[in-house]
């Protein structure tokens, strides 16, 4: 009996694996409506989906005509591929208008806070990114696959090296105000005086009065705004070129 729980737990073991594995590949990242792509979508969708194990985001890329089908709300889209507003995920948007070529960066969640404005602004002119304009899909694809990674990954090093000076140069700031302190009261005791002047000086307050002058009243005026919107996370368009 032993034997046998023994077994199933190995043979369970190196299934989970391959379960894993082909769920991730069945996890479709790019979604060509009006059949953009003419090269190889496999090993753009492999790309895609390292860029996304590097970066812990959902990256995606969706392409379509909008003057046959008009355009998408970036809830629509997000839709296509089983996610939300709600989620962590890079959008890459590819459409023709008036057989002109425009991409679109749409960020929300972890994905907007992983990517500044700067950042942003870095990925879509990026002249491999910039291809696309050209119909050049497959290359804009991967540059823009590379150029989210390398964005992030640099991100991320920088937020490692805060954490690690921020607590050195409080500790320098902590060590430098005891010494201040321990500096001052030695000097201050030096300063001390040698003889109690209370035993040769002495001030008698015989007369105080207050006069009021006036008053005044500042009113400023504080303009508050409430804005509408439903559920979901932080995001949208990051830009469109």
């Amino acid at each position: 009996m032993m034997k046998r729980v023994i077994f199933s737990f190995l043979v369970l073991l190196a299934i989970i694996p391959t379960f894993l594995i082909k769920t991730s590949a069945d996890t479709r990242r790019i979604y060509d409506e009006d059949g953009f792509i003419t090269g190889d979508v496999t090993s753009l969708e492999d790309k895609l989906a390292e860029t996304e194990r590097l970066c812990g985001v959902a990256v995606r890329v969706y392409l379509y005509d909008t003057d046959s089908r008009g355009f998408y709300t970036y809830t629509e889209l997000l839709a296509r591929f089983g996610l939300s507003t709600r989620d962590d995920v890079i959008l890459l948007v590819i459409t023709e208008e008036y057989s002109s070529y425009y991409y679109e960066l749409i960020t929300y969640g972890r994905g907007y806070s992983l990517i500044s404005d700067s950042a942003a602004e870095r990925i879509l002119d990026d002249s491999g990114v910039y291809s696309i304009k050209r119909k050049d899909f497959e290359n804009g694809i991967a540059a823009f696959s590379s150029a989210v990674s390398q964005e992030i990954m640099s991100a991320r090093r920088r937020a490692d090296t805060v954490r690690v000076v921020i607590p050195i140069v409080i500790a320098l700031i902590a060590g430098g105000v005891t010494v201040g302190i321990i500096v001052y009261r030695y000097k201050r005791k030096l300063k001390s005086p040698i003889y109690p002047l209370s035993n040769y000086a002495r001030l008698d307050l015989h007369v105080s009065r207050d006069d009021f002058v006036t008053s005044h009243i500042s009113r400023v005026r504080v303009n508050t705004s409430s804005g509408g919107g439903g559920g979901g996370s932080r995001g949208g368009s990051r830009g469109k070129r």
